[in-house]
């Protein structure tokens, strides 16, 4: 196994243009739907890092997700902290999270895992690995789970970013109310930047 795959993907290299725009801890049926409109608007695909839990409480949302030409991922069951569990459970984990995103979108590709808090030991990577996972972190940080409004998430994102960055969004209780306030605004501004918003799986 190379380095290259044990190494968690912080930035896609060798980008021009094109910046990643990721959510996390979905599907919430309070805001993956108003940030999926956003995203079709745009014409704009990205990639949602489910939650197990959360997938099999939203089956048809997981299906509305893979169905409008998004990524799926791998986040864990509760987000519960992976990096000081043994291997066995971190793989239970994982194959439980797989199985509920499948469960709702059986022919949906899942090749993508992002440790819950982006935390993580070579061991949870390498579990990860064994199961044809690559572990993905996130270069720029939209910070709008601490955000006090969505114009703050907007200022921020929108000085910050660059081509090949992986931005970390959430879509779940914290932080999905202000993201999906500011999205429209913010893909509008990125696009008219020349930024092409782009899903992981077309480059990992």
């Amino acid at each position: 196994m190379t380095n290259r795959l044990l190494w968690p993907v912080r930035k896609v290299a060798g980008e021009t243009s094109r910046i990643f725009v990721t959510f996390d801890d979905g599907p919430d049926n309070r805001y993956t739907p108003e940030i999926l409109s956003s995203l079709d608007d745009a014409g704009a695909k990205a990639t949602f890092f489910l939650l197990g839990g959360r997938a099999r409480a939203e089956p048809l949302l997981v299906r509305e997700i893979a169905d409008a030409g998004h990524s799926l991922g791998l986040h864990g069951m509760q987000h519960t902290p992976l990096w000081f569990r043994n291997r066995k459970w971190v793989r239970q984990q994982l194959l439980d999270n797989l199985l509920a995103i499948r469960a709702a979108t059986p022919d949906t590709v899942v090749e993508l895992f992002r440790p819950p808090y982006g935390r993580f030991s070579f061991s949870t990577i390498r579990v990860a690995r064994s199961l044809g996972l690559r572990t993905v972190l996130w270069g720029l940080n939209s910070r709008d789970y601490r955000a006090t409004s969505p114009d703050e998430i907007f200022t921020y994102v929108l000085s910050a970013v660059s081509p090949g960055d992986i931005v970390l969004f959430h879509d779940g209780p914290r932080g999905g109310d202000k993201t999906s306030h500011v999205l429209p605004k913010l893909l509008s501004a990125l696009t008219a930047n020349g930024f092409e918003l782009a899903s992981l799986a077309d480059v990992l």
